[in-house]
């Protein structure tokens, strides 16, 4: 546990807290993004939609793009679209000044910076995502190169403060490739002493949050207060010149659903939703009317997504081009080196 105080260097921030905050847009850009965000969540293809409002189901009731109180999205066009591709390289290029130093002070020599892949989350009010206990989140070790270093975080794409709940110099003295990977839980008889030490970090409108993947952190089991969007993105500083996934080329290629940095799919729903919902009535968002799992699959999804046994979407959706959906533009090879090992010194 980092006990210090006084750090605002990003940098500084980074290396004893494990965490800091990059300001990537200004109010009128907050604005802006807001709105393109918004906007490209009515014209995703996957979506079956009301004919005289595209936020509504064929139903007529708010259309759940995915299920879960966390709300992060797993179709697609959610990874492809052009907004999220804008948002992704204006990160890297607010983010850049503050790898380049992380790497000039690596004994290991890290002078590769790979952009990887993450999710768009769009949460309505009063959604709640299922509160997680103290872990860590570790990428398998065969993964990865033995020294890589690997960070998450997000854009707050809102316009009031997003909180990360951690416990600040949990990341010292830690390799990441020698971690148990996965979801590492924290034994229990640690909790309380964690729960002591925790830290609320704010992560201000218009900023980027990062840390390293493995810092020991928690997910509250909170209702949102209004609703929140954000874009969630990875980073991996190495040595290595190649993917950190081997098959993202062809994924790009088709515009299929991306893998998450972890190397798992993004899901549309839980295997709970498979196992107990799919003829039983739950609120995807409270007050809000019930569904089942068919239900939903069949008032929000164009025909050609759900399986044709049991009319339902599968957990894991395919990409663009297997469904004949219209591509967004192609990436350009400059585009694309962002989402590879580049040399950044």
């Amino acid at each position: 546990v980092y006990t210090g105080s006084g750090v605002s260097n990003p940098y500084q921030q980074l290396k004893r807290y494990g965490v800091t905050t990059v300001p990537v847009l200004n109010n009128k850009n907050l604005r802006l993004y807001q709105q393109r965000f918004k906007k490209v969540l009515l014209t995703f293809p996957e979506y079956a939609r009301f004919p005289k409002d595209p936020t509504l189901n064929t139903n007529g009731n708010k259309l759940v793009y995915v299920l879960g109180g966390f709300a992060a999205f797993g179709n697609p066009a959610s990874f492809h679209n052009d907004v999220v591709r804008d948002l992704r390289l204006l990160c890297r290029r607010h983010i850049l000044p503050l790898f380049q130093t992380l790497s000039k002070n690596s004994f290991r020599k890290l002078d590769n910076l790979e952009m990887l892949w993450d999710r768009m989350m769009y949460r309505y009010e009063r959604q709640t995502p299922s509160a997680e206990t103290w872990h860590r989140d570790v990428i398998p070790g065969e993964k990865i190169a033995e020294w890589d270093e690997l960070f998450g975080g997000w854009v707050n794409l809102d316009s009031k403060p997003q909180y990360f709940s951690c416990v600040l110099g949990s990341h010292l003295n830690t390799k990441l490739s020698t971690l148990e990977e996965g979801f590492a839980v924290i034994p229990k008889k640690d909790v309380p002493t964690l729960n002591k030490h925790k830290t609320r970090f704010e992560v201000p409108p218009g900023h980027m949050i990062i840390f390293p993947q493995y810092i020991v952190h928690e997910v509250l089991g909170s209702p949102a207060k209004h609703d929140m969007m954000r874009l969630f993105l990875g980073w991996r500083l190495t040595r290595e010149i190649n993917w950190i996934h081997p098959d993202i080329p062809e994924r790009v290629e088709s515009q299929a659903i991306m893998k998450l940095p972890s190397g798992q799919l993004p899901a549309m729903y839980s295997k709970s939703h498979l196992m107990f919902y799919q003829n039983k009535e739950f609120a995807p968002i409270p007050n809000e009317p019930k569904v089942t799992l068919r239900t939903w699959s069949d008032e929000t999804f164009i025909p050609n997504l759900r399986n044709t046994k049991n009319a339902i979407i599968p957990r894991f959706l395919e990409s663009l081009k297997d469904y004949k959906l219209s591509l967004y533009n192609k990436y350009s090879q400059e585009e694309l080196n962002m989402y590879r090992p580049t040399k950044i010194l």
